[in-house]
């Protein structure tokens, strides 16, 4: 796999124990990402927590991806960032379903 695992944590993660499920995802090779992005060639990889447990901070996120750039990828735990974030965001992702915006 050319990216790598990435994770972004989400309301099950912080209702049990997000730091026991942190530290299971990183000794498994799996980068954990909470508010920040990763590049891997002309991909950012932006993470946004979740938000409906309330650990999302959007602007944060693209604060990291802005710095790095790149052609933006966002994971999050919460699809609904597709109708309210940035129109510049061009894919959100969930382990179940994807969204685009275009």
């Amino acid at each position: 796999m050319p990216l790598g695992g990435v994770a972004v944590p989400g309301n099950h993660d912080h209702g049990t124990a997000p730091d026991a499920i942190r530290t299971a995802l990183r000794r498994a090779g799996i980068v954990v990402r909470s508010h920040a992005a990763l590049r891997r060639g002309a991909i950012a990889l932006p993470g946004v927590d979740d938000a409906y447990s309330g650990h999302d901070d959007a602007a944060q996120t693209v604060a990291w991806w802005r710095h790095l750039g790149g052609i933006p990828v966002v994971l999050t735990h919460a699809p609904d960032l597709v109708r309210s974030g940035p129109a510049n965001y061009r894919c959100c992702s969930r382990a179940n379903r994807i969204a685009v915006r275009s």
